[in-house]
């Protein structure tokens, strides 16, 4: 049977990251029999889907979990929650609802919510708590990537082997910022073009322009060694985020 995952995003990059993160933490470090399954792209189509809420999706906003619950007339009381705590907890009661109106639909497995911290440490915590404290927990997984501070820095943390302009570009920035982005990605900066240190003017500096669908970013997170990728990024939410795949890979993917 194949497994349905749902990812929950505020972009394209970052519903990216977290579905390539996903297949390599299972390809390269689940148990064996799980690995060999995930191991060839003819076969692994065949083990997982990602999607988003509607049908024919690929992923879904944040802003559709909205629109959503709206038209579902899901309630979520929100006094005193900060933002992501109702934005965690509207989306899992969404996806629930969903599911439980289509008996016949495929089942989710597994729910990914995909939000930057914007510099906000607290950001992964505050939405994997509230979507964990329902009373009535939902059948499905639900699994949280919050590249710290936005999802460029989990790309910069990827950048090495790829720098579009060799190690000369690499030092320029090293010395333009005062720190070396790469392995040190959680220093840079959120939605802030004017700031020398935005994560997203540093990503072009070293990789260039990431194109329509962020193909000349993908080498980043997909091919550099992921020790390599949670070393950089262990302070910038990665690592947190590949250590959970690893312990609920086997439970969601069987």
């Amino acid at each position: 049977m194949t497994a349905r995952f749902v990812i929950v995003a505020e972009d394209e990059l970052g519903q990216k990251l977290a579905r390539d993160l996903a297949d390599r933490v299972v390809a390269e470090r689940a148990v064996e029999w799980l690995r060999e399954l995930w191991a060839d792209e003819g076969t692994l189509a065949m083990q997982r889907s990602f999607s988003g809420l509607r049908a024919g999706q690929a992923w879904c906003r944040w802003a559709e979990v909205k629109r959503l619950a709206e038209e579902r007339s899901i309630r979520v009381h929100g006094l005193g929650m900060k933002a992501e705590r109702a934005m965690a907890n509207k989306a899992v009661a969404v996806a629930a609802d969903m599911e439980a109106a289509s008996p016949g639909a495929p089942r989710i497995d597994a729910l990914f919510l995909v939000h930057d911290t914007d510099g906000d440490e607290e950001v992964r915590e505050r939405l994997q708590d509230e979507a964990r404290r329902r009373e009535a927990p939902p059948r499905f997984t639900v699994i949280v990537a919050a590249p710290h501070p936005e999802s460029e820095a989990w790309v910069t943390a990827g950048a090495a082997p790829w720098l579009a302009g060799g190690q000369a570009q690499h030092d320029e920035e090293r010395k333009r910022l005062g720190f070396d982005p790469i392995t040190q990605p959680e220093r840079l900066s959120a939605n802030r073009p004017t700031d020398k240190r935005d994560a997203k003017r540093v990503c072009e500096a070293l990789l260039g322009a990431h194109g329509d669908a962020y193909q000349a970013w993908e080498r980043c997170w997909k091919e550099t060694p992921l020790e390599e990728l949670e070393r950089n990024g262990a302070r910038a939410g990665l690592r947190a985020y590949t250590h959970e795949l690893e312990e609920i890979a086997p439970a969601v993917a069987r």
